[in-house]
């Protein structure tokens, strides 16, 4: 059986502007004020960090009950309850 391997390279350009002094959990937050139904690829790409971290940062914010997802996970969105 032959095999065969191709590389695959994305490029994109990011869309959104996040001020970079922010804390990545603050830029989460502005994200999310700024569009209540973004998901966290969305997130990580605009943030040039991983899917994980951004889902840890969702994880800490609905902890502390800053966030809160309504809906759901496909077609749902994120409130913001508290800052």
């Amino acid at each position: 059986m032959d095999v065969e391997t191709v590389k695959l390279t994305i490029r994109y350009e990011k869309s959104e502007k996040v001020d970079e002094s922010l804390s990545n959990t603050d830029k989460v937050l502005k994200l999310i004020d700024d569009n209540p139904k973004i998901t966290a690829n969305e997130m990580a790409i605009i943030l040039s960090v991983s899917t994980r971290t951004v889902e840890r940062i969702f994880t800490k914010l609905q902890k502390n009950k800053i966030i809160v997802r309504y809906g759901s996970d496909k077609s749902g969105e994120w409130k913001i309850m508290s800052v």
